[in-house]
């Protein structure tokens, strides 16, 4: 069964194994699609600054 939800404080590759990200929270926004708040994790295991993404799109991207 394919996983379709994010958990949060987890980490997560790209399907095609490029980025690892880990999610951090999930907002609302005005047009009522949820929002997923994660950060990249760099090779020395530095995060970016917080990116935000689509929750479907996040799913599509990160979860396998």
């Amino acid at each position: 069964m394919k996983k379709t939800s994010v958990d949060f404080g987890c980490y997560y590759n790209s399907i095609d194994n490029k980025e690892l990200v880990k999610a951090i929270a999930r907002a609302s926004n005005p047009n009522a699609e949820d929002i997923i708040l994660y950060c990249k994790i760099d090779d020395g295991g530095l995060a970016s600054a917080p990116m935000y993404m689509f929750e479907k799109d996040f799913v599509a991207t990160f979860i396998n």
